[in-house]
């Protein structure tokens, strides 16, 4: 005790020297600052005080009604930008932050510059940070080796409405802001070979005819454009957008939503830029922070930190083992009437005393044969005690094991495909703390996924078919094979993706050029483009123990090639899709209409693609989702079997905006594993009369159902 009470000591002295820190700062080291409030003439003022003006070209034009006064706007026609020049905005530091408002047009070309520092492409394309209308509307920080994109879908809500986007890179990490809030980061690196190319404002390149990307043009308006040499925080991204000081406080330690390993802890903060004092609430009930209970209300402070959990501060006790504190800082300043800011609610987390947190995660499945295992020890613990086993009951039992200090065990080597189950129970001096009993299960053998690889980009002539344990390649300037040329070349990989967990899972692609995402029949990922490496995602809800279709389409262009196929879940990490989670395709496949698909015309033909060992198929429809789930031939919902080679049935004239459910079942009375059972799709019919003649979901025989 009396060794914790010096420690306490001379840590609240450091954190009262260090008070007052780290405010808010939206002045120092901006080296270009465009309010673009001219309103007339062809020079866009930089306001920094470095002396970097830039000239309006082509149809960049101004505009009364900007974000804050004037503002400049942009048809999407070529050469149109403001030139601001060859001088390296990270110089001296390999730091940016870029901010601006925008109103995006909506749709418009398929690359649209913001921000761009770029000659060629992508030889000396320094970084560009640009729109993309394909996926919903998504805007990006790239180069021609690595880009970090937006979330799908990102910008079409916001169409025609200003938007505050921004990007830092600190050198190591790059992070994309959308209305202040951080929603996309990833490592990147700037293509130093562009550091002196022309750098220009809603345009990738500030250079014109002659220049690559003089055509790549913003399709909207932009107003109040800042540039830094250092990577913003948050708090400042959020002071921008106003450009104004921020007066909220920010940057909590413990971080918003940490795991917390301490029976006492000590909450900092960095205030807001007028604060000279703050209202302290903190409590383990959300809704009682949140609406400022009397009994939440810690006090007022002039400091920006904190004590609890020790003995003279509140929770004198300390912190209970397995509660969520949730706590907040409202900046207070009696001189200004705007006081007090209500700041946002932060929480922390004490574990409990057991073990937790195993790796593989309890229930995991296609993992490692010779993985090793590891876990976080409980609050206070001092040794571990692991019992490992393949029967339930005998580790649950287990007592009397030895004890070590490290939090990790190795198993040995361990069987394919077979459930085994550990526990591990915690000591802390006073007591043991029995662990709760965790399972996985090993990898089976075989898995992996079938590719179909192509001459030409456009998936249509096929020169080879594998087997392939995952979709991970990086083939650089090479080729997936001796068949294939190392550029102008295509693949289609199709197979079956079992779920693990009853969770939603997001699937990210990575590839250099484009690429297409089908998971149960419902596409995820759209990026048909030219690109250098960009990863999208797209999330589908899915269940434990079942499997489900997965088609993932490519095109190589030229230069680098690259296609890698990832997943996350709740309990899975990020990572490539393992070998064992993936199977052949001998399943129905990739329905049309698309799984979910709405909006759909009266008198639609139904589509799919054969498993690979199908003989023939079995057809259920109806607008019962369980009833057709459930059915079997000899259900109403059964429509009759359909030969192989004539993948579709026509269900006639549908009612008007209703659900309808469909399922395909592939048999092949040779094959003992028959049939196999096909995934329940949906559609739903339009509300209104469509009067096309043709079919609206058919988009040309490269398109998956003619796989």
């Amino acid at each position: 005790m009396c060794k914790k009470s010096i420690y306490l000591a001379c840590f609240v002295l450091a954190l009262g020297l260090a008070a007052g820190a780290a405010n808010a700062d939206i002045t120092s080291d901006l080296v270009g600052y465009y309010p673009l409030n001219e309103g007339a003439g062809d020079t866009a003022f930089d306001m920094s005080g470095t002396g970097h003006d830039g000239t309006l070209h082509n149809n960049a034009t101004w505009i009364s009604d900007g974000y804050k006064g004037s503002g400049i706007n942009l048809d999407g026609s070529a050469n149109s930008r403001i030139e601001l020049g060859t001088w390296n905005p990270a110089e001296g530091t390999g730091q940016l932050s870029l901010a601006m408002w925008i109103r995006w047009a909506g749709g418009g070309g398929t690359y649209q510059g913001l921000i761009g520092k770029r000659d060629t492409w992508p030889d000396t394309t320094m970084f560009q940070f640009q729109v993309r209308p394909e996926n919903g509307g998504t805007f990006r920080l790239e180069t021609g080796t690595n880009a970090i994109v937006s979330p799908n879908g990102t910008l079409d809500p916001l169409a025609q409405i200003w938007a505050h986007v921004a990007t830092t890179f600190d050198g190591t990490t790059a992070r994309l802001y959308l209305n202040g809030q951080e929603i996309m980061s990833g490592g990147f690196a700037f293509n130093t070979a562009g550091e002196g190319s022309n750098m220009g404002i809603g345009c990738v390149t500030g250079g014109g005819t002659g220049y690559s990307g003089s055509g790549e043009v913003f399709s909207g308006d932009i107003d109040e454009v800042r540039i830094y040499n250092r990577a913003l925080s948050e708090a400042e991204i959020l002071a921008t957008m106003e450009g104004e000081i921020w007066p909220y406080a920010f940057g909590p330690d413990p971080a918003n939503g940490a795991l917390y390993s301490d029976s006492w802890v000590t909450l900092s903060w960095s205030p807001g830029e007028t604060a000279s004092s703050h209202d302290v609430y903190m409590g383990d009930n959300f809704a009682d922070v949140n609406d400022g209970a009397t009994e939440t209300l810690q006090g007022n402070y002039t400091t920006t930190y904190i004590i609890a959990g020790f003995p003279g501060y509140p929770y004198p006790e300390g912190l209970v083992p397995g509660t969520t504190y949730y706590w907040r800082i409202d900046e207070v300043n009696d001189a200004d009437p705007n006081s007090p800011w209500r700041g946002k609610v932060w929480s922390f987390t004490v574990p409990l005393k057991i073990a937790y947190n195993p790796n593989p995660a309890d229930g995991a499945k296609f993992i490692d044969p010779d993985a090793n295992l590891s876990w976080n020890a409980g609050l206070g613990s001092k040794s571990h005690t692991v019992y490992f086993g393949d029967n339930f009951d005998d580790i649950s039992n287990a007592a009397g094991g030895p004890s070590q200090t490290d939090t990790t065990y190795d198993p040995g080597p361990l069987e394919l495909e077979k459930t085994y189950y550990w526990r591990v129970d915690e000591f802390d001096i006073f007591a043991t703390h029995k662990g709760e009993v965790w399972s996985f299960t090993t990898a089976g053998p075989g898995g992996g996924i079938k590719g179909d690889y192509y001459k030409g980009t456009d998936l249509r002539n096929l020169v080879l078919t594998r087997m392939d344990p995952q979709i991970n390649f990086s083939w650089g300037s090479g080729s997936p094979d001796p068949l294939i040329d190392v550029d102008s070349f295509s693949a289609r990989w199709t197979g079956e993706v079992e779920a693990a967990y009853t969770e939603t899972y997001t699937f990210y692609t990575m590839s250099d050029d484009g690429v297409r995402l089908w998971v149960d029949g419902q596409q995820l990922v759209d990026d048909w483009n030219d690109h250098g490496p960009t990863e999208n995602r797209g999330s589908i809800d899915l269940v434990s123990d079942n499997t489900y279709s997965i088609v993932m389409e490519y095109f190589e262009n030229a230069g680098g090639a690259t296609a890698q196929l990832r997943w996350s879940s709740p309990s899975t990490p990020k990572a490539l899709i393992p070998q064992a989670a993936l199977s052949p395709p001998v399943k129905a496949a990739s329905p049309n209409p698309p799984n979910g698909a709405v909006d759909v015309k009266h008198t639609p033909v139904l589509k799919w693609t054969a498993g690979d060992d199908a003989a023939s198929h079995q057809l259920y429809f109806g607008a019962d989702q369980e009833a057709v789930k459930n059915a079997d031939t000899t259900s109403p919902e059964y429509k009759g079997s359909i030969e192989l080679g004539s993948e579709s049935y026509d269900p006639g004239l549908l009612e008007w905006n209703t659900a309808y459910y469909w399922r395909v079942d592939e048999v092949n009375n040779l094959n003992p594993d028959n049939p196999w059972i096909g995934s329940t799709w949906s559609f739903t019919t339009a509300n209104f009369l469509i009067v096309d003649d043709f079919e609206d979901y058919d988009a040309g025989e490269n398109q998956i159902w003619y796989a």
